[in-house]
């Protein structure tokens, strides 16, 4: 559902082509073309999922609260984990989306959405366009057309 309301809202409010990136539990970078047609998408683990993931996995692990450290090289366990989970993860969708960009070969809007936007928005290109209520604004846009038409 939320990939519906994702590509319905971008498709009525942003310049087509787009990539939609939706950071929830997991991470999709949808393509919606110039005509409005969705022609693709990618899943990965989610921000949160692979920080739960991590410290599940290696019990000696703790768990960490997603915040960046004081330096990027991190000299402590709790930074080395947040660092690593929030810049590799913000390094993984700028390279997809730049393999996206190569593959349509044409200029988009692109949109980062979802829970876990506002936390690698910064780590990010300039050019991403932020939009947190993506998936709101699309079930708002499709409950008023379904209004509209009883």
């Amino acid at each position: 559902g939320d990939l519906i309301a994702d590509l319905v809202a971008a498709k009525e409010l942003y310049p087509k082509p787009s990539i939609i990136i939706d950071l929830g539990t997991a991470s999709k970078i949808l393509y919606l073309s110039k005509e409005g047609s969705f022609c693709g998408c990618l899943f990965m683990p989610g921000l949160i999922t692979s920080s739960q993931s991590l410290s599940i996995k290696a019990s000696l692990l703790p768990e960490v609260g997603l915040e960046k450290g004081r330096t990027f090289l991190a000299k402590n366990t709790i930074d080395a984990m947040n660092n690593g989970l929030l810049y590799g993860h913000a390094s993984m969708i700028s390279g997809l989306v730049d393999k996206t960009l190569n593959e349509v070969g044409v200029d988009c809007s692109i949109i980062l959405t979802g829970g876990c936007s506002n936390l690698i928005y910064d780590l990010l290109p300039t050019n991403y366009i932020k939009d947190e209520n993506l998936v709101l604004k699309g079930l708002n846009i499709l409950y008023k057309k379904n209004k509209s038409r009883k």
